[in-house]
This record gives structure tokens, sequence and C-alpha cells, in this order.
């Protein structure tokens, strides 16, 4: 099911008047629980690598499978190579612990990126693309 996403409290209030759907869908962002597309997601992962808010997931073949973590890249280069990202170049799917998280992979400008949001954006992978998927 896929939900509009609200990002504040004013985008609330506009869509308070709509009735209680839209309160349930600003709560479900507010809380992390909304399906997002790709330009929402393209758009919150960057404000949250251009602001600090985000963490790793803890895996194994982390220091080469996560090189944001190891200092591989930096936040702002990586910022920088997922807003040239398209449409084409993302897909999501459940995860795999929890199908009520979406989690989001992007390869762009040959880097592999996957991340899912919950309070922050939480990067699994963002590593050298290593081949074409499917």
């Amino acid at each position: 099911m896929m939900m509009r996403r609200l990002t504040s409290g004013a985008a609330f209030h506009a869509y308070a008047e709509q009735g209680a759907r839209a309160c349930v869908q600003y709560e479900m962002y507010r809380m992390g629980w909304c399906m997002v597309g790709f330009n929402e997601a393209k758009q919150q992962v960057i404000r949250d690598l251009q602001a600090g808010n985000f963490v790793h997931e803890v895996r194994r073949n982390i220091s080469s499978k996560n090189l944001l973590l190891t200092g591989g890249i930096s936040a702002s280069d990586l910022a920088a190579i997922l807003k040239r990202a398209r449409g084409q170049d993302h897909r999501s799917s459940p995860h795999h612990r929890d199908a009520d998280v979406q989690v989001h992979e992007i390869l762009a400008a040959g880097w592999y990126v996957k991340f899912y949001f919950l309070s922050d954006t939480t990067f699994i992978s963002v590593h050298r693309q290593e081949s074409i998927r499917p």
C-alpha cells in the first residue's frame, strides 16, 4: 500500500483538513511506518546525509560493504552521488527481518547504496558496484 509522505507539521495541518485518513498517514510517517517512493527516499536520505542523521546496521563484511562507515566515502560525496540518481536506479523491498520496514537500493555512478528509515536513516551497504543487478 503506497501512502503520501508528509514532511512537516505544516503539512499535517494542511492534510488534517482532509480528514482522519490524512492524520493517520501523518502519524505513520512520523513514526517511520510509511511506504515511500524514489523521490521521497532520495530527498530524505540526502537531507539525512547532509545533517549527519544516519547510523549503520551491524553486519558481516562491514569493512568492505559499508565504505561510508569506514571513511571510504564521505557523507557529502555520497549525497552528491545520490543527487544524480534517477528512478530507474532505485528499487525497494521489505527488510528480511521485518517486513514492515522498506529497504531502498540505489545504484548510481558506480555505487551501490542500501538503506532504510527508522528514527534516522540506517545504512546497510555503501560500496562500489560489483556487478549489474538483474
